[in-house]
């Protein structure tokens, strides 16, 4: 005996096009009967019996307060969604962005639910209002009015009319009718699908599988996004219904792909081939345009074997699969353990640095063990970062430890790690070592000639073997690191005394990286002054010329850490200009120091050149006065271009030979009489 299915609606129009529809498609499974409460009745369901009904479909909510009093409790009421053809929609769709149009339908609740639905299809270039004849037209100049099959008022002031001809039911309606009547089979799943094949459904034909409701597609698409997996759907038809965020940024796509063929998107070329060959498989390896290699997996979604499935297709890059490896790793690793530094962070243009960095980048790309040389303060850990970052390990840590900064015993539980109750004051968990932290990347060990002899022979099992034993462990522990190693100490001394091991020193040494020591790259001293006062963001700071001659013929022992500590010292007490008279006192004492050396040398071992720099001086003081700045302004006119600090220096030498002596506040100097007698003999 067949199942009884009601419509009911407000108009006779209405009722007559959806029965025409339900009976297209249900009329083997149901027997169908129509009423309309268009009436003029107070109670027009009053002499009719739902005893026997076992769904009721209504088409508008309105009708549910009067159909409640006369159903049985286990009868299903249906509130019936409708659709339209999808070449209407797509044609609304070529209007230019920002079109107005004006939706006129004959009722004002269908032209309301109407927009509401449009919207919802992807209509976003229209810009959408309701008609309501009982209120007017809103105050707006209207491109186009948007009317149904049936006779509509629109305005007279609109010339352009589109019909989306009659009102379909929509695939939710007609599956919610099947299911709950428990009547689906593959005979009216196909009619079902012959029957929605050209409608367009509100967002997704597949969120009508789930539920119509808003509510129900914003979660089904959140879940879809929140999934680590590009994600695609499609018909039998490859047709796309539905796909997530992902799909777009793995395959670079910039525009809406819905209700789009797999085909007619070519960066999805070398996956449609892939897709095309099986019904349904796992994890399959597919290289795509832009040389990414993918794994992919296709399944059926109702798992029914027939042509009208609908199909779920995801795919993963598999370098982010790998990465998935370190995931936990990096998860333990406290935020900072990252290389900041590339080689283009190193300052200068000398030929020694370089030749410096040339030598590293090659090394980069070389994945063994690294040996960084120099003296203190040269740059050891900036070009460290600087190698990982230029390797293939750039994506993974970058672990820093400076091995001369901890103890012996503490350096060993550090850097292999150890077991809950290793030893006291072990941590409950033990902890992860630094091998461990940085697998998959670059482990800097500063100072490794401060290692003791012991922890040097655990180092020389991890390069040779790639492995690690926790303190307090048993449990052999497989990891890859590329060891960057870095001393201001001479190893091969260190060898030689019984300080190092001799099969360490040549494990590391096949790599090397000797960086100059400032003085020997004083050229740089200029560019590196001005990075410096723009890294503190001080660049309306003016350095005097004779500023930048001291401090490029300075020594500097302590190399780029000194001259930026002095730098930053002398623009922290400076107003704008900084002068000779900010330098550290450190500095100057010890610049005095290398004066007296040039002091003692000038009267025995002078060259012309010098001789004829100090005679024109002495000439100058002797007619003009010792003022520098009027000693500076004669000199120049005689093509001796000297900076204001060096004649200081000479003027300190002449001064501590006995040659000349300086007057009391701003006379400035004048010739002593061993003096005179100086320039009369030298000329």
């Amino acid at each position: 005996m067949k199942k009884k299915l009601a419509l009911i609606a407000i108009r006779t129009e209405i009722r007559d096009m959806y029965y025409a529809e339900l009976v297209n498609v249900f009329s083997d499974y149901f027997k169908i009967v129509s009423y309309c409460l268009e009436t003029q009745h107070s109670d027009p369901l009053s002499n009719i019996t739902f005893d026997d009904t076992d769904i009721i479909i209504i088409t508008n909510p309105d009708i549910f307060t009067i159909v409640k009093n006369y159903v049985k409790n286990d009868c299903k009421v249906i509130h019936l969604n409708y659709a339209f053809f999808k070449n209407k929609i797509e044609y609304l769709k070529t209007f230019p962005n920002n079109t107005n149009a004006l939706v006129c339908f004959k009722f004002y609740s269908v032209s309301h639910q109407t927009a509401s639905m449009l919207y919802e299809m992807g209509v976003k270039n229209l810009n959408l209002d309701v008609y309501n004849p009982e209120r007017g037209v809103l105050n707006r100049n209207y491109d186009i009015a948007i009317v149904g099959d049936n006779s509509a008022i629109v305005p007279d002031n609109i010339n352009k009319i589109v019909s989306l001809g009659s009102r379909k039911i929509a695939f939710s309606t007609l599956l919610d009718i099947a299911t709950n009547a428990g009547i689906l089979d593959d005979k009216l799943e196909n009619r079902i699908n012959s029957y929605c094949n050209d409608l367009m459904t509100p967002y997704s034909f597949m969120m009508d599988i789930y539920d119509n409701s808003t509510i129900a597609r914003i979660q089904i698409q959140t879940i879809m996004d929140c999934i680590d997996y590009a994600i695609i759907m499609f018909d039998k038809n490859y047709n796309i219904i539905n796909y997530n965020n992902n799909i777009l940024s793995m395959f670079n796509i910039n525009k809406t792909i819905l209700n789009m063929n797999l085909n007619e998107i070519f960066e999805f070329d070398d996956v449609y081939k892939v897709i095309l060959i099986e019904r349904e498989f796992k994890n399959k390896l597919v290289e795509i345009k832009n040389s990414k290699n993918i794994l992919v997996s296709k399944e059926k979604i109702n798992k029914k074997y027939h042509s009208d499935n609908i199909y779920i297709v995801l795919m993963k890059d598999v370098t982010e699969i790998m990465n998935l490896e370190n995931t936990f790793r990096k998860q333990l690793v406290k935020k900072g353990h990252i290389a900041k530094y590339t080689f283009d962070s190193i300052i200068g243009n000398s030929k020694e640095i370089k030749d410096c960095i040339k030598r590293a980048k090659i090394v980069s790309k070389i994945d063994k063990p690294t040996l960084i040389t120099g003296e203190s303060g040269t740059g050891k850990e900036l070009f460290a970062q600087s190698i990982h970052n230029e390797s293939s390990r750039k994506k993974f840590p970058f672990i820093a430890i400076n091995c001369a900064a901890l103890p012996s015993a503490l350096l060993e539980s550090e850097l292999f790690g150890y077991e809950e109750g290793a030893f006291t004051g072990a941590k409950k968990g033990g902890k992860l070592g630094y091998f461990e932290m940085a697998h998959k990347g670059s482990l800097f060990l500063d100072e490794i000639g401060d290692i003791n002899m012991e922890t040097q022979a655990k180092l020389l099992r991890v390069l040779e073997e790639k492995e690690i034993m926790r303190v307090g462990s048993e449990e052999i522990i497989s990891v890859d690191v590329r060891i960057i190693a870095a001393t201001n100490r001479n190893l091969k001394e260190l060898v030689k005394d019984g300080k190092f091991r001799l099969d360490l020193y040549y494990r590391l040494n096949t790599l090397i990286i000797n960086i100059p020591p400032i003085r020997k790259r004083a050229g740089d001293i200029p560019l590196l002054i001005k990075n410096f006062l723009k890294n503190e963001n001080l660049n309306d700071k003016i350095v005097n010329p004779d500023v930048i001659e001291f401090l490029t013929n300075f020594p500097w022992y302590g190399n780029v850490r000194e001259l930026r500590n002095c730098i930053e010292y002398m623009s922290g007490i400076s107003e704008r200009t900084i002068k000779l008279e900010h330098l550290p006192e450190y500095i100057l004492e010890e610049a005095m120091d290398n004066k007296t050396d040039i002091k003692e040398d000038i009267l025995n071992n002078i060259t012309i050149k010098d001789k004829n720099l100090l005679i024109n001086i002495m000439e100058t003081i002797n007619y003009f006065g010792g003022g520098r700045r009027r000693i500076l302004q004669e000199l120049k006119l005689k093509n001796c271009n000297i900076s204001e600090y060096k004649l200081r220096i000479l003027l300190d030498c002449l001064y501590n030979n006995d040659l000349i002596k300086f007057g009391k506040g701003s006379s400035g100097a004048f010739l002593t009489e061993k003096g005179k007698k100086f320039m009369q003999n030298s000329c």
